[in-house]
C-alpha cells in the first residue's frame, strides 16, 4: 500500500483500487453490491423511539447510510472491472455509480439523527466534520458535470480524507457504524497498549498519518496527461509534505522503551527521507520536469523496500497495521 507512492505508472494503474484509498480492498474484483438493511433514515422519523430502541435505531441508521456509500463504490468497481480505465470510462464509473450524490444524501440523513445520551457530543461533531465532507462530494459531482478528470482525482482524494478524518473523531463503535467495508485506512480501535504509552501513541499517529497520505498518493489516474499529472501534483502534494512532517515530528517526540529503538529509528528515518522526496516532487511539478518526477516515484519505492527489509515484523504488525509487513498472512 505505502508503495503507491512510488512509482508513478504502477500507481496509475492501480488508481481505481485507491478510489478514496476505502475502495482498496473492494476493487480487487468485481465485486457484487452489498445488500442494505432497510433502515428508515432521520427523515422519516419525527421523534426518537423508546430508550433502549433509541441506540439500537441510532447506530442501524448509520450502518445502513454507509452501507449506500458502500454499494456505490462497488458499481464503480464493477463497471470499471469491464473496460480500460481511459479518460472517459473513469469519468463514466464515476458518473453512473451516483457516488456524490450518495454521500450527500446518506451523510444528510446522519446529521439530521436524534442520538441518544452516550453518543450526543460525538453527534455534534458529526454534524460539523460531516458539512467539510459534504463540500468535497459537492466538488466531486461538478467535477463529473465538467468531465473534469483533475478536478475528480483531486475531490475525490480530499473527500477521502475528510471522511476518515471524521472516523477518527469519534469512538470506536461509531468509527466502526460510520466505516466503509473492507477500508484498509482507518483503524478504528487502538490496541497497541494503555493510552499515554509509547506503542499506543506510535499506533495512534501513524493511523493519522495512512489516512492524510494514501489518498493522496493514489491519485494519479492512467488517463492523466502530463499536464494533467502536474496540476494534481499541485493541488495534493504540499499536504503530503505537511502529513509526513508532523507524523516525524511526533514520533521524534517520543521515547521508544527498550527494544523499540531500532524500530522507532527505522520509522522515523521512513518518515523523513518521505517528506524530502515529497517535497523535491513538489518542486519538480513546478519545474514541470516529469522526468524527474519518475525518478522521484522511483526513489520512494526504494526507501518503502528498504524499510520492510529493516522493520520488525512485530512493530509493523502491531503499532502500524502491517503497513510495512503484514505478519499475520
Amino acid at each position: 500500500m505505502a508503495r503507491k507512492y512510488c512509482q508513478l505508472k504502477s500507481v496509475a494503474y492501480l488508481i481505481l483500487f485507491g478510489v478514496i484509498s476505502i475502495v482498496v480492498s473492494a476493487c480487487g474484483s468485481a465485486a457484487a453490491e452489498p445488500t442494505a438493511t432497510v433502515v428508515p433514515t432521520a427523515t422519516d422519523v419525527p421523534t426518537a423511539p423508546v430508550v433502549p430502541q433509541v441506540r439500537t435505531f441510532y447506530l442501524d441508521s448509520l450502518e445502513n447510510n454507509a452501507v449506500q456509500v458502500t454499494a456505490a463504490f462497488a458499481r464503480i468497481a464493477e463497471q470499471m472491472s469491464k473496460v480500460w480505465p481511459t479518460k472517459d470510462s473513469l469519468l463514466d464509473a464515476f458518473s453512473d455509480s451516483d457516488l456524490s450524490q450518495e454521500i450527500i444524501s446518506s451523510l444528510g440523513a446522519v446529521v439530521q439523527l436524534l442520538p441518544p445520551d452516550e453518543f450526543e457530543e460525538e453527534h455534534r461533531i458529526l454534524q460539523s466534520t460531516a458539512n467539510t465532507v459534504v463540500e468535497y462530494a459537492h466538488d466531486l459531482e461538478r467535477a463529473l458535470q465538467g468531465r473534469d478528470l483533475v478536478g475528480m482525482m483531486v475531490a475525490k482524494a480530499n473527500f477521502a480524507v475528510s471522511y476518515k478524518r471524521m472516523l477518527l473523531t469519534v469512538s470506536p463503535r461509531l468509527c466502526s457504524a460510520l466505516g466503509i467495508d473492507n477500508d484498509p485506512e482507518v483503524i478504528c480501535e487502538i490496541n497497541a497498549g494503555t493510552p499515554g504509552t509509547y506503542d499506543a501513541e506510535v499506533e495512534r499517529l501513524f493511523k493519522v498519518f495512512r489516512v492524510e497520505f494514501i489518498p493522496r498518493v493514489t491519485s494519479f489516474a492512467l488517463a492523466l496527461s502530463e499536464e494533467e499529472r502536474f496540476s494534481v501534483l499541485a493541488a495534493l502534494n504540499r499536504e503530503v509534505e505537511v502529513a509526513t512532517g508532523e507524523a516525524a515530528e511526533k514520533l521524534a517526540a517520543l521515547s521508544p522503551p527498550e527494544g523499540r529503538a531500532d524500530d522507532h529509528k527505522i520509522l522515523l528515518t521512513y518518515l523523513e527521507d518521505t517528506g524530502k522526496t515529497a517535497s523535491a516532487i513538489t518542486v519538480a511539478g513546478e519545474e514541470r520536469d516529469d522526468s524527474k518526477i519518475e525518478q522521484l516515484f522511483d526513489q520512494s519505492g526504494t526507501i518503502v523496500e528498504s524499510v520492510e527489509a529493516a522493520i520488525s515484523c512485530e512493530y509493523s504488525e502491531t503499532l502500524l497495521h502491517g503497513f510495512f509487513r503484514d505478519c499475520m498472512s
